[in-house]
Order: structure tokens, then C-alpha cells, then sequence
């Protein structure tokens, strides 16, 4: 019984391993970015805005230089939204 599970447990290893390895190769960089993140309360230049916690989204395109992005403040509540749109080049 013990074989059984220790045989199954090496081909697991063996077929991440590999997969890993395949992997690595075939990556490619896209030129899409999201992020989230959750805070306790918005806050502005020192200015607190509710004490609802809040989400702050952000999506991006980077291209030859050029990034547009998206992003906002959305409190949980309802009291405060807010989106941000932008276009930069470098």
C-alpha cells in the first residue's frame, strides 16, 4: 500500500518537474498589469475620507514606451469612488 502511494508521489514530482521546465521556456511578457489592494480606510494628503475599508484596482498597457492605465477608489460603503485615467510615455 505504502509503494502505491510512494510511486504515485514520485510520477507527481517527476510530471511537475517537468511541466516546470516546459514552462520556464514558453514564457513570454505580457504587456498587461492588474493589481488590487485593500485598505483599511482612504486617506488623501493626510485627509481621511470614511472609515470604510477600500479597494484600489489598477490595470495597465505597456508598449514601445507608451503606458495607459486605469485605476480607482472604490470604499466599500459607497461613500467614496473615484477613477483615474492616464496615458504616459518614457
Amino acid at each position: 500500500m505504502f509503494f502505491k502511494y510512494l510511486k504515485t508521489l514520485v510520477l507527481c514530482i517527476l510530471l511537475s518537474i517537468t511541466i516546470a521546465c516546459f514552462a520556464e521556456n514558453s514564457q513570454k511578457t505580457s504587456p498587461f498589469s492588474a493589481s488590487l489592494e485593500l485598505s483599511t480606510k482612504y486617506m488623501w494628503r493626510g485627509i481621511e475620507y470614511g472609515t470604510a475599508p477600500t479597494v484600489f484596482p489598477m490595470m495597465s498597457y505597456n508598449t514601445h514606451g507608451f503606458n495607459a492605465f486605469a485605476m480607482g477608489g472604490y470604499a466599500i460603503d459607497g461613500s467614496h469612488q473615484e477613477v483615474d485615467l492616464g496615458v504616459s510615455y518614457t
